[in-house]
């Protein structure tokens, strides 16, 4: 078994299964990445991973936070700026995500902008801060289209992409975001596939097209999300348009396939 086989199994297990379910394969991974570490104490992947299951197993984020800090300053000399910027990129993760401290790991990942990390993580923490989706009193628009135009280059992942539309709809750049958003209107995830559909019906401005398209649709996806997101606010109530997009409750990456 390797790093990638558990992170595998572990994905096809949280999608089907409940946690006391996958508990004992969360279980089995922490010894693995333990065996891995005692075979090679600077194993940056492992020593990441094994904070976020330790996270998982007990709930604990200070001890994940400390497992790393403790790691990043007993290698100091020995790790690659690139494995550096990870390390701190997670600990601002953990720091923002669990322990609720919002400015001290919104600076964490300032400094990594300004140190040019080539990981995308900060940058799209950064730009969701200022689409107000964590805070709407900090909503800064051209703030947010600069992070998410950098992170969009670095990423393929969608919810970069996705908030890199918003970012740029909301900056009046209709004809970009259009491009962005109709890359979305078939995808999988009911989310993406409706809500850029909206803000596409926004962009060439018929809204009274919601009412045939999406009637059914909207009703659906407002039963799977109502528990997470407001989503029948935003598919409803197109009078609030702009508030009802900051109901939706983006996830920081930081999952165990994420890091």
């Amino acid at each position: 078994m390797t790093i990638k086989d558990y992170q595998e199994k572990i994905h096809s297990a949280t999608t089907k299964y409940t946690y006391e379910t996958y508990k004992p394969l969360f279980i089995d991974y922490k010894t693995f990445l333990e065996a891995r570490l005692e075979d090679n104490p600077k194993n940056v992947q492992a020593i990441n991973q094994l904070a976020i299951i330790k996270y998982e197993l007990v709930s604990n984020e200070d001890n994940s936070i400390m497992l790393l800090k403790n790691f990043l300053t007993s290698n100091a000399q020995d790790i690659a700026v690139e494995d550096k910027h990870l390390l701190l990129s997670n600990i601002g993760y953990f720091t923002i995500k669990e322990s609720g401290l919002y400015e001290e790991g919104y600076q964490m990942y300032q400094s990594l902008v300004a140190d040019k990390t080539t990981l995308y993580p900060p940058y799209h923490v950064l730009g969701s801060r200022y689409l107000g989706l964590q805070n709407p009193t900090e909503v800064n628009y051209p703030k947010a289209l600069q992070y998410y135009e950098k992170a969009s280059t670095l990423t393929t992942n969608k919810k970069v992409h996705f908030n890199y539309a918003v970012s740029l709809f909301y900056n009046n750049q209709f004809s970009k975001a259009k491009l962005v958003f109709e890359t979305f209107t078939n995808d999988k995830n009911p989310y993406l596939k409706y809500v850029s559909r909206l803000y596409l019906t926004k962009i060439v401005g018929t809204p009274e097209a919601i009412l045939t398209t999406f009637s059914v649709s909207a009703y659906e996806l407002y039963e799977e999300y109502v528990d997470s997101i407001e989503i029948g606010n935003l598919l409803y109530n197109l009078d609030d348009f702009t508030n009802s997009i900051l109901y939706y409750n983006l996830e920081i990456e930081g999952t165990v396939l994420d890091i």
